[in-house]
C-alpha cells in the first residue's frame, strides 16, 4: 500500500509551514532520532523518513503530534526529485551513515541545508570513500554541520 513512497510518491499531504526532514534508516537510528524529533515538533512540523517496515511501525507508535512518517525514496534521481518537490523541506537531518549521492545532490540543488548527526563510517566504508576522494569531499562538504560519533 505504501510502495509508491519508495518511488518518491507521497501518501500524505505536506504540512503547512517550515518543515524539518529527519532521515533515520532503521530502528536503531529511529530510536536515536525520536528525542530530536520531539524537540523539533515543538517548533513546527517534522517529516521522518525511514527505510524499513519495522522502523515505520515504530514511528507510527511513537511519533509526536506534528510529525509524519514516509519511506525514503530509493536513490534514483527522478524519485528523489519527486519526493523533494512534494515535501519541500527547509532543512534535512541525516542520522549516522546515510549517504545517498542522488538524494544529497538533489538537496544541494534546491538549497536545502543538510546536517549529519551521530555520523559514522565503518572501516570498509572509509576504504571505499578513499577510492573516490572528490566524491566524498563533495557529498560530505555539502553538510552545514557534521556531528560525528567516531
Amino acid at each position: 500500500e505504501r510502495l509508491g513512497e519508495r518511488e518518491g510518491i507521497a501518501s500524505l499531504p505536506r504540512p503547512a509551514g517550515r518543515l524539518v526532514w529527519v532521515h533515520a534508516a532503521s530502528v536503531g537510528e529511529t530510536m536515536s532520532a525520536l528525542p530530536v524529533i520531539r524537540l523539533l515538533a515543538g517548533q513546527g512540523p517534522v517529516l521522518l523518513t525511514t527505510g524499513t517496515v519495522t522502523s515505520a511501525r515504530l514511528a507510527a507508535e511513537r511519533l509526536p503530534e506534528r510529525a509524519v512518517h514516509q519511506f525514503v525514496p530509493l536513490d534514483v534521481p527522478g524519485w528523489t526529485r519527486r519526493f523533494l518537490d512534494h515535501w519541500r523541506p527547509d532543512a534535512a537531518v541525516f542520522l549516522e551513515s546515510e549517504i545517498w549521492p542522488n538524494l544529497l545532490a538533489a538537496c544541494d540543488a534546491r538549497g536545502i541545508r543538510r546536517f549529519l548527526v551521530n555520523g559514522r563510517l565503518s572501516a570498509a566504508s572509509t576504504r571505499n570513500w578513499r577510492r573516490a576522494p572528490g566524491t566524498a569531499r563533495t557529498l560530505l562538504g555539502g553538510f552545514a554541520a557534521i556531528h560525528a560519533q567516531s
